[in-house]
C-alpha cells in the first residue's frame, strides 16, 4: 500500500487523500470523544468547528459527496445481505470489502487540509489502547461509520414522522430525483428555515427511503420466493401478495364508485359492452352461491428490455379487476404490479436451443404463476374483502389474460412457432387450413379434449407442450378463450402492418415506379391537427408505433386510389369499416352481424390481393384468430376496447424502464420493487402533486462559496481549475452571474442619478434648473437589449421578445390584440414566484425595475439599422437566392448579372460581382441594394417577388420620417403587415379557433378605407394565394351547418355543407356596438349528384362562389384531400 497518507491520530496509511479524507473524520471524533470523556470538554462543539472547517471549503465537495455517490453507486448493506441471503458459498465481510473498494478509489485531501490539524502531535497518547492497532481502529471506524445512519427497527411504522418529511419525499420519489438532488435540498431547508428546535427532514435521503423501507403497510409489502434452482443458479420470482394488491384497488375510493358487483342482463335486444355484460360472467355467476359475488381478475404480462441497448429485460405482470369499467380500468391507478417473473439463462447455446430447456421455461413460467395466484384458490368457500368498513363475499375468477400472441402461446402451452401443425391456441386447426375452414368446422380447445392429449403423452399431435397447464385447476376458466386477441398488436401491429408490406411488393410486380408514386403520394397528403405525416411514404414505416399505424389507416385509402387496381382501394375502404367497427363501446346482436361481415368482406380482398405475394400464403395465426374468434370472444368477455393492451403498455415505463434506470443496476427486481413500494406510499399521502413549490426545486446546490483571500491563496495552483472553469462558462450559474454583474455595474453607474426623490439641479447659462432625471430609450442591437431587459438572448427561447409575452411558434401570426405587453408588474410577478423561466426571463433581479417612469422592455427600442438594414433585408436578399434556386435554370446568375449591368450614378454603390460580393456589407451598401433590387427581380420569378421589395421600400421611407401623425402609423403598419405575410413562407402554428390562411390586413370600414382599398386589383389575389405551409398553399376547410330554411337548395351531407376560409376579419360598424366576426369562404359542392360519396367519404369540387359566413356558423375544421391524378376533385375524411 502507498505511505503517502499518514493518519497522525492513529499511524493508519491510505492511498488516497479523499480515503484519508474520510477516515480522519471518524478518527478524529474517535479521539477526541476519548480523550475528553473526563475532562468534560464540549465534544459536539469541537467536532462541529472541525466539520465546518472541512466543509465550508468548495474543492471538498467531492468528500461531501462521497456518501451520496456510495448511495448511488453501490449496494448497501442491507441490499448485500439480500443479495447473498441464500448463498452458502459465500465467505467475508461484505460491507467491509464495500467500503474498503471506495475508499481507495478517492483522492486530493491533503493539501485542503486546516493546518490545525496537519501539525497535531502526541495523539498516541490519547488514543485508546484498543484502536492503537491498525485492524482493531478499521474494525470500529467502519462500525462507527455504519451506524448512525440506521434507523431503529420500529415494526409498528406506519406514517411519516412529519408533514415536512413526507412532502420531502413525496418531491423526491414523484419527480425521480436522485440521492445528491435530495440532499442539496435537505441542506437548503436546514440552512434557511430558522426553526428553533431540530430538522424536521432526514438527515439525507438515503436515511429517508430506508425509514419508508420499514414502514409497517402490509398492502405494499414485497418479497422473493426460489422458485427454480438451474446449473447451481438460483432464480426468484419477486411478487407482492396478490390479496395485497386487490385489496389496494378495493380501497381507492374513485375505484369503488363506478364498482360493478352484478351481471347485467338487458330487456331488449342483447348488447355486449362492460365485462359484467358478457357470457363469461353470466355463467361464473350461476356456479357461485347467489348472496356472494364475482371478482373479475384480469392478468397482463409481458417481457419488455430495461435500457436502449436491450441488453436486459424484466418480465412482468400486472393485476386488473373486470368489476372496474374499462374507462375507469384505463387509468394507471386501477393496475397494480403483480410482480417479475424469473428469465432462464442457459449455459449455452446447444442447451438454449433443446427442447428440455424450452419446457423447463415453460414450466418455471407456470409454477411461478401457481405461486402468484394460489393464495386466491384455496378452497371452495371464496374471499372476504373489505369495502368501506363491510366485508363483502367474493370468489375469485380469473376472466381475460391479455397478452400479444406469443405470450397468449405461453400461458395455453401451445407450440409458440406460427409454423407448428396446429398454431391457434383457440382452436384445433391445422395450419394449412388457417384461412380456408369453415366456422362450423373448428374444434375448439378445453381443458378436458386438451388434458387427453396430456394424458395420452399425444401433446404434439395437438400443438401443446407435455407441460401441466396451471390454469386447467383453476374453476371458470377456458384458458384458450380467456387469452384474447388483442386488437393493438392483432391489427394495429400486425396485419395492418402486413397489408402496408403487401401492397408495396404488389407495386413492384406492374411496371412503372409505383412504389415511387404511393411514397410521393403519402408526402404530399396536407398537414391536419393531429395526424402525423410521413415525408418520406412507406420508407418511413420501420418502427413505427401503433398511433401511427393508425393515422397511416385515415390516409391509405386515399393514397391508393387509382394506383393499382380497385380491389387495392377496397381492401383499405373495407379495413377502415372493419376497425372503426372494432372501437364501438357496445355490440348488439345486430352489430355483431355487422362486425363478422365487415371482418369477412375485408378478408376476403385482402386473401385475393395477396395470397400469392406472402411467402406463408397467409398462413397467420392473427388473420385466423381475428377472422373467426373474435366475435366469440366478443359475446364472452364484452366489447374490444376491454382488453386491448393500448394503455397496458405504459405500465413499463412506471414499473420497469424508470425504477430501472434509478437502480444501480445490482439485484435490480429488489430495488425496482422498494421503488415501487416508496411510489405506492407517497401516493397514499399525496394523491397527485401537480407542481413543485419553486422555492425548493434544487438539483445540483450543494456548497455555498466564500471566496475570501485564504480560499484563493489555497486553491490557485489547482491543476484542475482550468478545467473546472471552462465548464463553468457554458453553466447557466456562471451566465445569471455576468447578467448580475452588468446588471450591478449599471447601478453603480445611474444610482447617483436617483436618489432621492426630489430631483436634481444643473446649471444652465449660469441658472441652476430643477430636473428629474428619467431614462427614456437605450438604443442597442437586440443581444443587448435582451441583456438590460434580462431577458433569455436565444431566439430559440419559447418566449423571445423582450416586449411582449408571445410564444417562438406565435412570433408572427399573433394577433396584435392578442399582446400581452412585458412590464415591470407582471415580470416582477413571474420573478417572485421563481417561475422566470415561464416567460423566458432570467432569474435574476432587474435594476432597472426601480427606476421611476420606466418600463425597460418598451425602452429598450428596435433600432432600425440592426433590424432592417443588416437584419430583415439582408435576409429577404438571402431568401431570394435560395427562392431561384429552385426554379429550373440559372436564374441566380441572372440576378448576378443584372446587379453588375445597374449603371453607375453619384452616391451609389456599384456591385459588380452580383450577390456573392453581399458578405460583410455595411448598413450603408445594403441601403444601396435596397435601391436597385426591385429592378433586377423584375420579371424574374413571380409577381410576388417583385412587390416584396416594392413593399420594402415603401415600408423603409415611411420610417424615415421626421414626424409621424397617426394616419402615416396605419399606413406604417399596414405595409409592414404585408411585408410580414410575404416573407412567410412556413406556418408552424395555427390557432385552431382562428385559421388564418391569407389574412394582411384588418379591416376598419371606415369609408375612407373603403374607397382606398376598393379598386385594388390584387387585393382578391393576394386572399387567395399569399399564404404559404411546408411550400404549399394552406387553407383551413370547415364544415359548416346550413340554414334549415335552405337545406333544400343545397346538396348536403347530412345537413353540413364544406368550404375553404380565405379571410378571417371582425367588420366594426359606426352604429354597432358589438362587431361582426365574419369569414370569407369559397364554397366546395359535390362532384356528382349520382355518386356523391367515394369510398364512403363526400367527394367534393371546389367552385367559383364566395361568401361571407358567420363564425358562429362553423361546426369544425375539417381534413381535405385532394383526389390524387384527377383535377379538382377532393375527398372529405
Amino acid at each position: 500500500m502507498s505511505t503517502n497518507f499518514q493518519c497522525e491520530y492513529c499511524n493508519h496509511y491510505y492511498a488516497s487523500r479523499n480515503a484519508y479524507a474520510q477516515h480522519v473524520g471518524r478518527c478524529i471524533k474517535t479521539v477526541i470523544c476519548s480523550s475528553t470523556e473526563e475532562s468534560g470538554e464540549d465534544v459536539s462543539s469541537m467536532v462541529s468547528s472541525v466539520n465546518e472547517m472541512l466543509l465550508d471549503n468548495g474543492d471538498f465537495s467531492h468528500i461531501n459527496e462521497f456518501q451520496i455517490i456510495q448511495e448511488e453507486n453501490l449496494p448497501s448493506v442491507s441490499e448485500v445481505s439480500y443479495k447473498f441471503e441464500n448463498d452458502q458459498d459465500y465467505e467475508g465481510d461484505i460491507s467491509f470489502s464495500g467500503r474498503l473498494s471506495n475508499m481507495e478509489e478517492c483522492e486530493n485531501f491533503d493539501e485542503i487540509l486546516p493546518a490545525s490539524l496537519r501539525s497535531c502531535e502526541n495523539f498516541d497518547e490519547i488514543l485508546p489502547a484498543s484502536l492503537r492497532s491498525c485492524e482493531n481502529f478499521l474494525s470500529a471506524s467502519l462500525q462507527s461509520y455504519d451506524e448512525p445512519e440506521e434507523e431503529p427497527e420500529v415494526e409498528s411504522i406506519r406514517e411519516f414522522p412529519n408533514e415536512a418529511y413526507a412532502d420531502l419525499m413525496t418531491l423526491v420519489i414523484e419527480n425521480n430525483l436522485s440521492n445528491k438532488a435530495g440532499n442539496a435540498i435537505i441542506k437548503f431547508f436546514n440552512k434557511h428555515s430558522d426553526l428553533p428546535q431540530s430538522s424536521p427532514l432526514p438527515k439525507n435521503i438515503e436515511t429517508g427511503r430506508k425509514f419508508m423501507n420499514k414502514m409497517n403497510i402490509s398492502q405494499l409489502s414485497y418479497s422473493k420466493y426460489c422458485i427454480l434452482i438451474h446449473n447451481g443458479q438460483e432464480y426468484f420470482i419477486h411478487y407482492r401478495p396478490i390479496k395485497n394488491c386487490i385489496e389496494n384497488l378495493l380501497s381507492n375510493p374513485e375505484i369503488l364508485k363506478y364498482f360493478m358487483f352484478k351481471y347485467e342482463n338487458s330487456e331488449e335486444e342483447k348488447s355486449y359492452g362492460e365485462q359484467n355484460s358478457g357470457n363469461w360472467w353470466k355463467y361464473a355467476k350461476e356456479s357461485i352461491p347467489s348472496s356472494a359475488f364475482i371478482l373479475s381478475i384480469i392478468l397482463y404480462s409481458d417481457a419488455t428490455t430495461t435500457d436502449t441497448l436491450g441488453k436486459n429485460s424484466l418480465h412482468s405482470i400486472y393485476l386488473s379487476l373486470g368489476n372496474i369499467p374499462t374507462w375507469r380500468r384505463n387509468k394507471e391507478d386501477a393496475k397494480q404490479l403483480l410482480g417479475y417473473f424469473p428469465i432462464l439463462s442457459a449455459k449455452n447455446k446447444t442447451e438454449k436451443e433443446s427442447s428440455d430447456f424450452k419446457k423447463l421455461a415453460r414450466k418455471t413460467f407456470h409454477d411461478s404463476i401457481k405461486f402468484l395466484l394460489d393464495p386466491l384458490f384455496q378452497g371452495d368457500g371464496g374471499v372476504d374483502f373489505n369495502i368501506d368498513g363491510k366485508d363483502v363475499w367474493f370468489f375469485p375468477r380469473i376472466s381475460t389474460i391479455i397478452c400479444d400472441w406469443p405470450e397468449a402461446c405461453t400461458f395455453s402451452l401451445t407450440y409458440k412457432s406460427a409454423n407448428s401443425n396446429y398454431p391457434c391456441h383457440f382452436c384445433l386447426v391445422q395450419k394449412e387450413d388457417l384461412i380456408d375452414i369453415r366456422k362450423d368446422q373448428l374444434i375448439l380447445r378445453d381443458h378436458v379434449n386438451m388434458k387427453e392429449y396430456f394424458n395420452n403423452g399425444t401433446s404434439n399431435s395437438a400443438g401443446l407442450e407435455q407441460v401441466d397447464n396451471y390454469f386447467w385447476n383453476i374453476p371458470n376458466l377456458n384458458i384458450y378463450t380467456a387469452t384474447v386477441p388483442d386488437r393493438m398488436h392483432h391489427l394495429d401491429l400486425g396485419l395492418f402492418k402486413y397489408q402496408i408490406e403487401f401492397t408495396t411488393e404488389l407495386l413492384k410486380l406492374k411496371p412503372g415506379k409505383l412504389v415511387d408514386d404511393m411514397n410521393k403520394r403519402i408526402a404530399k397528403i396536407p398537414r391536419h391537427s393531429g395526424l402525423k405525416v410521413f415525408k418520406k411514404g412507406v420508407q418511413s414505416l420501420f418502427q413505427l408505433t401503433a398511433s401511427e399505424y393508425r393515422d397511416m389507416m385515415k390516409i391509405m385509402v386515399f393514397v391508393v386510389d387509382g394506383l393499382y387496381s380497385e380491389d387495392l382501394s377496397n381492401v383499405y375502404v373495407k379495413w377502415n369499416e372493419m376497425y372503426l367497427l372494432s372501437r364501438l363501446e357496445n355490440f348488439k346482436e345486430s352489430d355483431l352481424q355487422d362486425f363478422q361481415k365487415a371482418i369477412n368482406d375485408w378478408g376476403n380482398i385482402f386473401i385475393k390481393l395477396f395470397r400469392d405475394i406472402s411467402r406463408s400464403n397467409l398462413k397467420f395465426p392473427k388473420l385466423h384468430s381475428w377472422i373467426y374468434h373474435i366475435v366469440n370472444t366478443i359475446r364472452e368477455h364484452g366489447a374490444i376496447n376491454g382488453y386491448t393492451t393500448e394503455t397496458y403498455k405504459s405500465l413499463h415505463k412506471t414499473y420497469v424502464k424508470i425504477p430501472y434506470r434509478l437502480s444501480n443496476k445490482k439485484n435490480v427486481e429488489k430495488q425496482i420493487m422498494e421503488n415501487i413500494r416508496c411510489r405506492a406510499i407517497v401516493m397514499r399521502n399525496h394523491v397527485k402533486k401537480t407542481k413543485t413549490p419553486v422555492a425548493f426545486t434544487y438539483t445540483a446546490k450543494l456548497f455555498d462559496f466564500n471566496f475570501s483571500e485564504a480560499i484563493i491563496n489555497e486553491h490557485r495552483d489547482n491543476p484542475k481549475l482550468n478545467k473546472n472553469m471552462s465548464k463553468e462558462k457554458e453553466s447557466s450559474d456562471f451566465k445569471k452571474l455576468a447578467r448580475k454583474t452588468f446588471h450591478d455595474s449599471i447601478k453603480f453607474l445611474l444610482d447617483p442619478l436617483f436618489q432621492g426623490d426630489g430631483g436634481v439641479d444643473f446649471n444652465i447659462d449660469g441658472k441652476d434648473v430643477w430636473f428629474f432625471p428619467r431614462i427614456s430609450t437605450i438604443i442597442c442591437d437586440w443581444p443587448e437589449a435582451c441583456t438590460f431587459s434580462l431577458t433569455y438572448k436565444s431566439a430559440n427561447s419559447n418566449y423571445p421578445c423582450h416586449f411582449c409575452l408571445v410564444q417562438k411558434e406565435d412570433l408572427i401570426d399573433i394577433r396584435k390584440d392578442q399582446l400581452i405587453l412585458r412590464d415591470h408588474v407582471n415580470m416582477k410577478e413571474y420573478f417572485n414566484n421563481g417561475t422566470s423561466n415561464s416567460a423566458g426571463l432570467e432569474q435574476v433581479d432587474n435594476y432597472f425595475w426601480n427606476i421611476p417612469n420606466l418600463n425597460i422592455y418598451t425602452a429598450t427600442v428596435p433600432n432600425r439599422m440592426h433590424h432592417l438594414n443588416l437584419g430583415l433585408f439582408k435576409y429577404q436578399i438571402e431568401f431570394t437566392t435560395e427562392l431561384l434556386k429552385l426554379k429550373p435554370g440559372k436564374l441566380v446568375d441572372d440576378v448576378n448579372k443584372r446587379i453588375a449591368k445597374i449603371p453607375r450614378h453619384s452616391g451609389l454603390k456599384v456591385f459588380k460581382k452580383g450577390v456573392q460580393s453581399l458578405f460583410q456589407l455595411t448598413a450603408s451598401e445594403y441601403r444601396d441594394m435596397m435601391k436597385i433590387m426591385v429592378f433586377v427581380v423584375d420579371g424574374l420569378y413571380s409577381e410576388d417577388l417583385s412587390n416584396v421589395y416594392v413593399k420594402w421600400n415603401e415600408m423603409y421611407l415611411l420610417s424615415r420620417l421626421e414626424n409621424f401623425k397617426e394616419s402615416d402609423l396605419q399606413d406604417f403598419q399596414i405595409r409592414c403587415r404585408a411585408i410580414v405575410m410575404r416573407n412567410h413562407v412556413k406556418k408552424t402554428k395555427t390557432p385552431v379557433a382562428f385559421t388564418y390562411t391569407a389574412k394582411l390586413f384588418d379591416f376598419n370600414f371606415s369609408e375612407a378605407i373603403i374607397n382606398e382599398h376598393r379598386d385594388n386589383p390584387k387585393l382578391n389575389k393576394n386572399m387567395s394565394k399569399v399564404d404559404n405551409f411546408h411550400d404549399r398553399s394552406w387553407f383551413s376547410n370547415i364544415a359548416i351547418n346550413m340554414n334549415i330554411e335552405e337545406l333544400s337548395d343545397y346538396q348536403t351531407d347530412n345537413g353540413i355543407c364544406y368550404a375553404r376560409t380565405l379571410l378571417i376579419t371582425e367588420i366594426r360598424l359606426p352604429n354597432k356596438s358589438t362587431p361582426l366576426h365574419l369569414a370569407l369562404v369559397q364554397w366546395y359542392d359535390f362532384k356528382s349528384e349520382m355518386t356523391p360519396f367515394v369510398y364512403g367519404c363526400p367527394l367534393l369540387e371546389l367552385v367559383e362562389l364566395y361568401n361571407f359566413i358567420k363564425i358562429e356558423a362553423i361546426e369544425d375544421i375539417v381534413h381535405i384531400i385532394s383526389r390524387f391524378d384527377k383535377t379538382n376533385e377532393h375527398f372529405v375524411i
